[in-house]
């Protein structure tokens, strides 16, 4: 919420710089074509009312002097333009750099998550701010809901696989999504079904990790899952985030982070 104020303060104030800049730059053109300026000071208007004042003088040296004054009272004035001129376009471009700098640190891939970390210190990841850790029997290591809709969780298991196997050597990404299906997901008799969507691969610090998406159909609803999978010494480790389908397309960029964030700390 402050970084939203702030960035509205910001638009603000670049729209006020915009505004006198052009301004500026509208009376240096209208005083480099000997015009007066639009919006200039009281004094300086008074001081070039002055300057253009028509000089009865009888001698020509009087004429010289005063076309000497006004050629100098307008360099003066054409000076204090570009002063103000420096001013305010050192001002935008600050205020430009600050938006674009809170506006990336907003749209972060930390921004409204934080972060667990596992009491043995071997892995870590984030999860959305404010969901609440719940604990639960026979089932993942760690669980996080959002205490609005409950039903959308973050959750981790941890299986034991042979210490001399990797990811790849448990199958390919489609392989080892279809078993996590199979055997997790929507195991037989559980009244759901689910199909895998897609498939992926990556490399993280030497690990090998899968990414899996599924549609899950339930009795009454469809939901949404995505799951992490990466194997480290002998444990399996499944980092998932499951929503009804409905809230999916609102959740789905936040769901994405949760997941890519597992991360193998020793």
């Amino acid at each position: 919420m402050k970084t939203t104020l702030a960035l509205a303060n910001l638009g603000a104030g670049r729209k006020e710089c915009v505004s006198e800049l052009l301004d500026l730059i509208l009376g240096l053109v209208q005083q480099i074509q000997g015009k007066p300026l639009g919006r200039a000071r009281a004094n300086a208007r008074q001081t070039l009312e002055l300057i253009n004042q028509p000089r009865q003088r009888s001698s020509k040296s009087a004429q010289e002097s005063g076309a000497t004054e006004a050629t100098l009272g307008r360099m003066v004035e054409l000076a204090l333009v570009l002063m103000r001129l420096l001013r305010s376009l050192t001002r935008l471009i600050a205020c430009i750099a600050l938006a674009f700098t809170l506006g990336a640190c907003a749209a972060g891939p930390t921004a409204g998550l934080q972060s667990y970390q596992s009491p043995d210190g071997r892995f870590a990841f984030l999860y959305p701010t404010g969901w609440s850790q719940v604990q639960v029997s026979n089932g993942p290591r760690v669980v996080f809901h959002d205490l609005i809709h409950s039903d959308e969780t973050v959750s981790l298991m941890v299986n034991t696989v042979d210490e001399n196997n990797d990811l790849t050597e448990l199958g390919s990404a489609v392989a080892v999504g279809e078993r996590l299906r199979r055997e997790v997901i929507a195991t037989a008799g559980s009244g759901r079904t689910a199909e895998l969507v897609e498939a992926g691969e990556r490399e993280v610090n030497g690990h090998t990790f899968y990414d899996l998406e599924y549609a899950v159909h339930l009795e009454d609803r469809d939901r949404h899952e995505l799951a992490t999978v990466v194997v480290d010494r002998g444990r399996l480790y499944t980092l998932a985030t499951s929503t009804n389908e409905d809230r999916w397309s609102k959740v789905e960029d936040l769901c994405k982070r949760v997941t890519h964030s597992l991360n193998l700390l020793i």
